[in-house]
């Protein structure tokens, strides 16, 4: 039930954009007095050397590639090179090298590979099997990242508060506070399927400004299935979030996913049934109630670095206080592109969200349409581990008859992300 980003159509335009930004690199052999630091440190990162190599390979230094490959192997994580590793297979083959090759081939035993990736090395060398033992592209194994920094809000008092409206303005008032996140993927393989589970939590802190911390968790578990060129999964689903201290929302069903995966593509449809229970609730007020999801999104991955989703989803919640339940539908994409050579890379995100509530006694509804975008640039600072810098916009507008103000609010994030898997 994992999920990557992005799709074929935009090779032309990310491969435009990474020679604007980052310009093209040039040989070591075409440019005797070129910064050799330079290349040293473009190659230090797994997916940058990718980049690179494929830089040269194509000015046709197809010997400069496979030292730029084979700098960034030196002492990596074989998980974290296996995009390198294989691009210098491709490049042994095309040097004629077969039995370096073949050794680098077995170095794959038992590690995660895209079928793009191995495609193209089996178009270069020719009739090559994977290695006995190889989870092959079950992606056995865990993966994830952990992320803490600051973050600004420009109005940190209505992120978490409705205001009604009773013809003044809203309240505003800015603030920081410390984030930090988590998210956990594992999967393995099983007689004929494979046992996946997923971990993510968040926590925002304030440190100046309103008082509004908050904390999200989700745990997943499941079994599924590959039959033919169908996946097909489902398991337990549960959440927990709190506020200020105490505890706001527990949700608890069960999801399933019917996935049709490509070789550099994944379209795949989610549904997802819970029931929710609210602090607070009472016999006169009560959120309590029921909530089904359902959404279809295309995926894909065409190249080291650059990934994509694009996708749409209905969803309806019922509840014990009928006007508190409501049917909506969002609309949401993003993308992560690489910009540069070292490995940095520009990540764009949006959802707009849509809810019309039910009817009052006197026929009145509410209705509220979310809007969110974010944009990031991170670096590597070392293996595994990126600075990021983001700003983001979130605004909620409401109809005449909520008696509710609209909410906008521009943030900001300095994190440090590691990754692993």
């Amino acid at each position: 039930m994992n999920g990557h980003l992005h799709g074929k159509w935009l090779v032309a335009a990310s491969g435009a954009a990474i020679m604007v930004l980052a310009g093209t690199p040039v040989s070591a052999q075409e440019a005797p007095g070129a910064d050799i630091d330079q290349l040293i440190d473009a190659s230090s990162n797994p997916d940058g050397a990718v980049t690179l190599a494929r830089s040269q390979a194509g000015a046709g230094d197809l010997t400069g590639a496979a030292v730029t490959l084979e700098r960034a192997l030196l002492d990596a994580p074989p998980q974290r090179v296996v995009a390198a590793r294989l691009y210098y297979i491709t490049i042994l083959c095309r040097l004629d090298d077969h039995e370096r090759a073949n050794i680098e081939i077995a170095r794959l035993r038992g590690l995660k590979i895209s079928d793009t990736a191995w495609s193209e090395a089996q178009a270069a060398c020719g009739s090559i099997q994977l290695p006995e033992g190889h989870s092959g592209r079950s992606g056995d194994g865990v993966s994830g990242e952990v992320a803490m920094g600051v973050a600004y809000d420009s109005n940190s008092y209505g992120a978490l508060l409705t205001q009604f409206d009773f013809g003044l303005p809203a309240i505003r008032d800015d603030g920081f506070a410390l984030i930090a996140s988590a998210q956990l993927d594992g999967r393995s393989s099983t007689g004929e399927g494979f046992v996946y589970s997923g971990l993510s939590a968040l926590t925002k802190d304030s440190i100046s400004g309103p008082s509004l911390d908050y904390q999200l968790a989700t745990l997943r578990l499941g079994y599924g299935q590959q039959l033919g060129k169908i996946e097909l999964s489902a398991g337990p689903v549960g959440r927990y979030a709190r506020i200020n201290g105490g505890s706001f929302l527990g949700e608890y069903g069960g999801q399933a996913e019917i996935a049709f995966p490509g070789e550099a593509s994944r379209v795949a449809l989610h549904g997802e049934i819970v029931h929710q229970d609210y602090a607070g609730s009472t016999i006169a007020f009560s959120r309590d109630g029921t909530r089904f999801d359902l959404a279809l999104d295309y995926q894909g991955q065409p190249s080291a670095g650059l990934n994509w989703i694009i996708g749409a989803g209905f969803e309806d919640k019922t509840a014990r206080t009928t006007q508190l339940g409501y049917t909506g539908g969002r609309a949401y994409a993003a993308v992560r592109l690489p910009i540069d050579a070292r490995g940095s890379y520009a990540g764009l995100s949006t959802t707009i969200r849509h809810l019309a509530y039910r009817a009052d006694l006197l026929g009145n509804h509410q209705i509220e349409t979310r809007y969110f975008a974010r944009a990031a640039i991170g670096t590597p600072i070392c293996d595994n581990f990126d600075v990021e810098a983001a700003v983001s916009y979130t605004r909620r507008d409401y109809n005449r008859s909520s008696h509710l103000l609209d909410y906008d609010n521009v943030g900001g994030e300095l994190r440090l992300v590691w990754h692993f898997g």
